[in-house]
C-alpha cells in the first residue's frame, strides 16, 4: 500500500502500547496522531476502527480495549479484531 498525504493509519501492534493509536499521514515527516483520537476524552474502552486497506488487515474491524487511558503517550491503548477474515 502507497500511502499518501491525508491517509488515516491504525497503529494497533507496538511494543510500547502507548504508541498506538490513529496517525495521519503527513506530507513529508512522521505520521501525526489523528486530531480526533489525541485526548484522553476521545480514546475510550469500545471506539471502533475499520481497516479499509492495506496487505494483511484490509476489510477488518477493531475495537480499542482498554479503559481509563488518562495520558496519551504514555498510557497503552489496545486494540482487538473483531470482524473480518
Amino acid at each position: 500500500v502507497t500511502l499518501v498525504t491525508g491517509d488515516r493509519v491504525l497503529v494497533k501492534s507496538q511494543t510500547n502500547a502507548a504508541e498506538n493509536g490513529i496517525y495521519v499521514v503527513q506530507a513529508s515527516g512522521a505520521a501525526v496522531r489523528a486530531t480526533d483520537f489525541d485526548d484522553p476524552a476521545e480514546v475510550d474502552g469500545g471506539d471502533f476502527i475499520f481497516v479499509t486497506g492495506g496487505t494483511l488487515y484490509d476489510n477488518t474491524g477493531w475495537v480499542q480495549t482498554s479503559t481509563g487511558v488518562a495520558t496519551i503517550g504514555t498510557d497503552p491503548i489496545n486494540f482487538t479484531q473483531f470482524s473480518g477474515a
